[in-house]
């Protein structure tokens, strides 16, 4: 019994002694005290974080200068999509002193794009629309084509739709580029409607080869007299029809065998 009292009573000292240093530094964080936190709580610049600790680069030997000139050629002569986008997000984070700018956006949007990579592609066009960097219209019209090779007609006019939220005004050649999308896609209807809208809902002036894509757009669907009533009406939008013009009417009369009306064209 004297033995148990006595294991006791250590026991309890020992708990009441446990109870009197945390009592005495509840306060102290064991991370704060260590040596090590306050150097890295020191550590602010990129460069900075970057002298504290090694980054694995995703290509060795990595360039100690990198331009964004430099950067675009590596990604345009890489054929590893995945590598290609580390290297991209590596430069912008880790190297010091890097910036991105529109050439080093386009030129991996436009890669993955043409690779039909598109999930990584929206991810970066909205990181590219926080930045604030200038954009040209070009990186738009990129992605409007590979959504099309892709057949997929509604993302290329939701990218089309995008561009004004970039700071890029649309002009006649992304909106060409849109309605020759919508006949590769059989969207022959659209190309009208967008057609009839681009002044008013986007403030484009359509040219002769808008008004050549319309032409098309009649003919593919087999409407031989809505493509005569464009024709006729180019020279009151202020466009001489040329050699597309005729040659795009005619066509589609030849392929109906409709010799007689293929002749008028001529007269």
């Amino acid at each position: 019994m004297m033995i148990m009292s006595s294991q006791i009573s250590k026991a309890v000292r020992k708990i009441h002694n446990l109870r009197h240093y945390s009592a005495n530094n509840s306060s102290v964080d064991p991370f704060a005290a260590h040596p090590s936190h306050h150097h890295l709580a020191a550590i602010k610049s990129k460069s900075q974080r970057l002298k504290s600790y090694t980054v694995t680069p995703p290509i060795k030997p990595w360039p100690q200068k990198l331009y964004p000139k430099r950067l675009v050629s590596i990604i345009t002569q890489l054929q590893n999509l995945d590598l290609a986008l580390q290297i991209f997000y590596h430069a912008g984070k880790y190297h010091p002193g890097f910036e991105h700018n529109y050439e080093t956006y386009r030129s991996i949007i436009h890669k993955l794009s043409r690779a039909r990579a598109f999930e990584p592609v929206e991810t970066l066009l909205s990181r590219l629309q926080k930045s604030g960097i200038k954009c040209g219209e070009n990186l738009f019209i990129d992605v409007l084509r590979n959504y099309s090779l892709a057949s997929r007609p509604k993302d290329s006019l939701r990218t089309f739709l995008r561009i004004d939220d970039f700071g890029v005004t649309k002009s006649v050649r992304s909106l060409n580029t849109l309605l020759n999308v919508m006949i590769q896609n059989r969207k022959y209807e659209l190309v009208h409607a967008l057609f009839k809208n681009s002044r008013r809902k986007f403030n484009i002036t359509p040219n002769v080869f808008t008004c050549n894509i319309l032409l098309k757009a009649f003919c593919k669907k087999g409407d031989i007299e809505g493509a005569l009533k464009v024709l006729d009406e180019m020279p009151a939008m202020g466009m001489v029809p040329n050699v597309v013009t005729y040659t795009t009417i005619l066509g589609t009369y030849v392929s109906k065998g409709d010799m007689v009306g293929a002749k008028k064209m001529f007269d």
